[in-house]
């Protein structure tokens, strides 16, 4: 259980929707569970974990947008989140805020490297064999990443200009 917390606050960042982060996680724990045995002694667990977690939240995220193009063929509209998550509301400070909601509106490519390596502290070649990337990608998509947050964050600090 050492790595609970931390794969929860994982697949929160990712999913940015508290229950489906909670049944994301009970299920990567569940396929720890049915794939014990299985595990070779090498096995590095914190790796396993985060990459099994990601591979049930893109397959969530796949069923997802089948489910929603079904339901656009049934011409239902799903309506707009105009009001803050729950997750908004559990953020105390302002950056805090600002730094979720910037992390939150990249893309996943580069999301899911920044949140592995720089939240959760996994090196490039663990996040390389998680993500199936050569380790000069994965730096490539945290420097990106990285670049894009300072951007984000700083167009929010720019003072407004005064006629």
């Amino acid at each position: 259980m050492a790595y609970r917390a931390r794969l929860y606050s994982f697949l929160l960042r990712l999913t940015r929707d508290e229950p489906l982060a909670r049944d994301l996680s009970q299920e990567t724990w569940l396929r720890l569970a049915a794939s014990a045995r299985q595990l070779t002694p090498d096995t590095e667990p914190s790796a396993w974990l985060f990459r099994v977690a990601r591979n049930v939240f893109l397959s969530q995220r796949r069923w997802l947008v089948v489910h929603r193009a079904s339901l656009a063929a049934l011409r239902f509209i799903l309506p707009d989140r105009d009001e803050p998550s729950p997750f908004d509301r559990v953020v105390a400070g302002a950056l805090e805020l600002r730094l979720e909601r910037a992390l939150a509106a990249l893309p996943l490519r580069y999301r899911e490297v920044v949140l592995l390596m720089s939240v959760e502290g996994f090196e490039a070649p663990q996040v390389a064999e998680m993500l199936g990337l050569s380790q000069a990608a994965v730096r490539q998509r945290l420097s990106r990443g990285r670049a894009m947050l300072e951007r984000a964050l700083a167009d929010r600090n720019e003072p407004e200009s005064r006629p």
